[in-house]
């Protein structure tokens, strides 16, 4: 079975670390002329770098190459807080934390020692996140309307497209639309006027040809339908595609909703 660098690597340190102090007793720290940074690299368990969060269940892996202290090579020494399964490899560069099951903020405490002078450097890494506490079901949760845009008027391009067959199996009602004389006196009034100065107003059965029709048209015939007669129409900037009204009085009321009294 072929293992990657990694892994052999954890394999090794766990076969010769020793268990890592927890410093839940506040340290003293030493005044010191020279304060060194020694270099720390943090990776998870998979080689990846950690910035400043690990996904919970990743082990951290704490590596320092280096131990300065004023210009000298010195010891590694680790500490961390809150106290946690961690081992450290005899050299003191590489530091092993089991990160556990919960969400919590580590804080790791490097100590540089050189004789009776030690210099330090604390760095915190977040495992995990914590889990936001469900909603209070006795606290009601107002409901929230959906924002309708208001419709904008505008001259008018409609559409009335249905399958010619099928009208007389349509209520009389809705039959009526057709021919009403509401409808064609409105359409004559609000509707936007062709290159002949007819009114953009089109009844057409479904499987009719419109290559040659104007742009309006073409986009209007093209839109989705779930069903038939289905009724499309915009101003230019705001419209509507849907099933054409039961009645003649619901059918003006959703057009002057677009196109004005």
């Amino acid at each position: 079975m072929r293992y990657t660098p990694l892994i052999f690597l954890i394999g090794f340190y766990l076969s010769a670390i020793t268990p890592t102090t927890a410093f839940d007793e506040p340290i003293d720290i030493d005044p010191v002329e020279t304060v060194p940074v020694a270099a720390i690299d943090i990776s998870d368990s998979n080689g990846n770098t950690i910035e400043s969060t690990v996904p919970i269940g990743q082990m951290i892996i704490v590596s320092s190459k280096k131990a300065i202290h004023a210009h000298k090579q010195g010891s590694l020494n680790w500490r961390i807080r809150p106290a946690m399964q961690s081992f450290t490899s005899p050299d003191g560069e590489t530091l092993i934390l089991n990160t556990g099951l919960k969400p919590q903020t580590v804080e790791i405490l490097q100590i540089v020692s050189l004789g009776d002078k030690n210099a330090y450097q604390e760095i915190s890494i977040k495992i995990g996140s914590a889990p936001q506490p469900p909603p209070d079901p006795d606290v009601p949760i107002d409901p929230v309307d959906p924002v309708v845009p208001t419709p904008t008027i505008g001259k008018l391009s409609i559409a009335i497209i249905e399958e010619v067959s099928d009208r007389p199996l349509l209520p009389p009602q809705q039959q009526n639309i057709f021919l009403a004389p509401e409808i064609r006196e409105y359409k004559n009034r609000v509707c936007a006027k062709d290159s002949t100065g007819n009114p953009e107003f089109r009844v057409l059965d479904k499987d009719v040809d419109v290559s040659n029709e104007a742009d309006w048209l073409k986009k209007a015939f093209a839109e989705q339908r779930s069903t038939l007669p289905w009724i499309v129409f915009s101003n230019g900037m705001q419209g509507y595609s849907g099933p054409l009204p039961k009645t003649t009085e619901e059918t003006l009321t959703l057009l002057k909703k677009y196109g004005g009294p």
